[in-house]
């Protein structure tokens, strides 16, 4: 059965420093990628920003620019390709992925505890467009950076290897930001819970580490929530660290 990695609609809690659209001499910076057909440019992401936030800081930035929404791309009209990526370089846009707590507050609901590890289908602010698989199929990955929160949680940057079929949403050798789900109360990690002992190392991690992931599903704030993180002995030479 074909398994559909499930996109997430949540409102992020925390802030982050301002980045621009483009860097100067129109270098990838939040969009990482771009394509013009029909009379629009379609813009793909950084991970950590999310794309209604970009279409309307294009929209509000760049003159005559209709800025719209889909797949978790930004499409735009109304200027060529040539003076609008000029002017994504003066756009600047804040993304949540470098605010772990902030990414945590968002997969758990405001106002709850300290825990992430109950289903994203019990918070208030999760709108589902698709029913998540209740296993994960796993995923081996390299890691690439790691930003600690509040002890246990983190959130890791990984580059993935294998991509099982029919797993939509990433493809081998994406690099993506994942927030593992850990239960925990007042940094305590709940006794009972298995899966939440074995996420749990994803706090000690290192770059150049091989690791084994279950992708829950992509949030609006550019992340993926991880049901299942579990660390390899085994290290990798092929990832850059960055």
């Amino acid at each position: 059965m074909k398994t559909t990695i499930a996109i997430l609609s949540l409102v992020c809690a925390g802030t982050a420093l301002a980045d621009p659209v483009l860097k100067p001499g129109q270098k990838p910076g939040v969009a990482t990628a771009w394509s013009s057909a029909g009379g629009s440019t379609t813009l793909t992401l950084a991970p950590g920003f999310t794309a209604d936030a970009v279409a309307a800081a294009i929209q509000k930035g760049v003159p005559g620019a209709k800025a719209s929404v889909a797949d978790g791309k930004v499409q735009v009209s109304g200027v060529d390709e040539k003076a609008l990526l000029a002017a994504l370089e003066k756009v600047e846009v804040s993304g949540g992925g470098d605010d772990v707590d902030a990414m945590v507050a968002a997969l758990q609901g405001v106002g709850g505890d300290d825990s992430s590890g109950s289903s994203i289908r019990a918070t208030k602010q999760a709108d589902f467009s698709k029913v998540v698989a209740a296993e994960a199929p796993p995923i081996s990955a390299t890691v690439i950076s790691v930003k600690h929160g509040k002890y246990p949680f983190v959130a890791v940057t990984i580059e993935l290897g294998e991509v099982p079929k029919g797993v939509e949403g990433v493809k081998p050798k994406d690099h993506i930001t994942v927030v593992p789900r850990v239960a925990s109360k007042n940094g305590v990690i709940a006794p009972t819970d298995e899966r939440s002992k074995t996420n749990i190392g994803a706090w000690y991690v290192r770059p150049g580490d091989v690791v084994t992931v279950g992708l829950e599903g992509l949030t609006a704030q550019g992340f993926w929530a991880a049901a299942v993180f579990e660390r390899s002995m085994k290290k990798s030479g092929g990832a850059k660290t960055r």
